[in-house]
């Protein structure tokens, strides 16, 4: 239902450890976390990067995630000319469920 909520609702605790924070303490920070964020190290590290290089804001965090969509494209366009089949990225990229 629509509402005036945030649309990056699963990401908000991922949000909170990595605000602000300096790089050596994100490991004492994610160990403190309650969720499933403490067995995502690798994201933390790439979303810290993102934010101290975009900025904080929701959107601008958000369009961190094309740099990753765009290395699958690129990935699947190789592997799909590879088996012959060159359509590969373009499924990919608009089947609804991916």
């Amino acid at each position: 239902m629509p509402s005036n909520q945030s649309l990056w609702i699963d990401e908000g605790m991922l949000l909170a450890i990595i605000h602000h924070v300096p790089i050596h303490d994100l490991p004492s920070r994610m160990t403190y976390a309650s969720g499933s964020e403490s067995q995502m190290p690798l994201a933390a590290t790439f979303y810290w990067g993102a934010g101290s290089i975009v900025g904080w804001e929701e959107w601008s965090l958000r369009a961190a995630n094309l740099v990753p969509l765009a290395l699958g494209l690129i990935w699947l366009a190789l592997a799909g000319d590879k088996v012959g089949a060159p359509i590969l990225p373009l499924v990919f990229a608009v089947y609804p469920i991916t």
